[in-house]
């Protein structure tokens, strides 16, 4: 497939054509790569931005635990079997009360342990339902809030302001930054980053995207991410050093 085709496939949400994966970048044996258990190996994590018309965010009162009464965006560990999408839905409608729908996928974030922890951040929209306001094992309650109401509450970790930040800049642009992105269906054995690189390009010249491969042979680079390895990007830039730049007709 031409590359061109091959982002816009996968920006529209779905798999790559060819199936089998070609890891460019080997793993030493003292790094060794993760092989994805959910729940134990990995944990994969769901996170919902929902703005409405006033550019105020939903949020939860957290029930459980030592985070009981703190406030937080809706958010949860996906279950086995499930999608980053079907979690969602199920994450709000539990915590928040909403029926709701997966908008674009916004942020991916790496943190490392035992087990790897993946927090898939995305944008909703709500179809339905209505919000919650009598408490239960999942949430106390919802409250819509503006950016600078938040200062006002007991947030459970600042780690969201940055997602706030995104999710309104992404808004506010109207969907420039980036087009819609549909989490894609694939199983996989194990953890890796099919990466989109693209260079800035000068005035009236072509983008350049970095590729792995040579001629026909030519695809988006695959690489797996290792033990220990910390960010995401770490795990890309072991990417650049081996792969070239192919010219993308814009």
């Amino acid at each position: 497939m031409e590359i061109a085709a091959e982002i816009e496939r996968l920006l529209q949400g779905f798999p790559p054509d060819n199936q089998s994966e070609s890891v460019e970048v080997d793993i030493s044996n003292s790094t060794p790569q993760v092989t994805p258990l959910v729940q134990k190996t990995v944990c994969y994590v769901v996170c919902a931005l929902i703005m409405n018309e006033k550019q105020e965010v939903l949020m939860i009162q957290e029930a459980k635990g030592s985070c009981k009464n703190k406030w937080y965006l809706p958010s949860g560990r996906m279950e086995q079997n499930e999608t980053i999408a079907e979690a969602l839905r199920r994450e709000v409608a539990e915590e928040a009360g909403y029926v709701c729908d997966l908008t674009t996928l916004l942020l991916i974030e790496l943190r490392q342990g035992v087990p790897l922890w993946l927090r898939f951040t995305c944008l909703a929209q709500i179809l339905g339902g209505s919000l919650k306001t009598e408490a239960d094992d999942e949430s106390l309650q919802a409250r819509w809030c503006s950016r600078n109401d938040l200062g006002l509450l007991s947030i459970r970790a600042n780690d969201i302001l940055p997602l706030l930040d995104y999710g309104l800049a992404y808004t506010q642009f109207h969907g420039r930054k980036h087009g819609r992105i549909i989490p894609a269906l694939n199983a996989h054995k194990h953890l890796l980053v099919r990466a989109v690189i693209v260079g800035r390009p000068l005035l009236g010249a072509n983008a350049k995207v970095l590729v792995s491969g040579k001629g026909r042979a030519q695809h988006l680079p695959v690489v797996a991410i290792a033990q220990g390895e910390g960010l995401l990007c770490n795990t890309v830039g072991r990417l650049i050093k081996v792969l070239h730049l192919f010219t993308l007709t814009t």
